[in-house]
């Protein structure tokens, strides 16, 4: 069997929280895979992160493709949507570089960018809308946890000892 490397994929799923399930992961992956089948892409490998927050790197899954990418495995990274990729526009940034200049480019399955100038605004857009999301909910939590804690009701942990 003759493989062509320049249709060479691999799927990135993740989800962020361990309230979620792994129903997440596999809707992802569904998606990518029928959306590699579309557009003639053979998928290798899948990488995916479980109860990994999106807002930093630091994710086995996502340093793995990294690692992958500089061995020219393959040409793209299929993912569901780009807040599956981070939530953090500099990072997204700076890891899509790495990415690029390992021959790399990343495809979304909701979300079409092409290279122009206004397909890369809108994906930096996507990219700080992810971001904005991520931190406007971190302010939300925070205040409940604070609203909680002046009522002395539980701020998500179990019942206290003695209680």
């Amino acid at each position: 069997m003759v493989v062509r490397l320049m249709n060479n994929a691999v799927i990135y799923a993740r989800y962020s929280s361990s309230s979620q399930d792994e129903q997440t992961i596999e809707m992802q992956l569904k998606r990518c895979r029928e959306f590699a089948d579309n557009n003639d892409l053979l998928i290798i490998d899948e990488y995916t992160d479980e109860a990994k927050s999106g807002r930093n790197g630091n994710r086995d899954g996502l340093q793995q493709i990294l690692i992958d990418s500089k061995k020219k495995k393959f040409q793209y990274v299929i993912m569901y949507m780009s807040d599956r990729y981070f939530r953090n526009t500099m990072e997204a940034l700076t890891f899509e570089k790495e990415l690029n200049k390992n021959g790399v480019k990343l495809l979304y399955t909701i979300e079409k960018f092409d290279d122009s100038p206004f397909g890369n605004y809108m994906k930096i857009m996507s990219y700080a809308n992810a971001q904005l999301y991520s931190d406007m909910f971190a302010i939300k939590i925070a205040s409940g946890l604070e609203n909680n804690a002046s009522k002395f009701l539980s701020t998500g942990s179990g019942i206290p000892f003695g209680y």
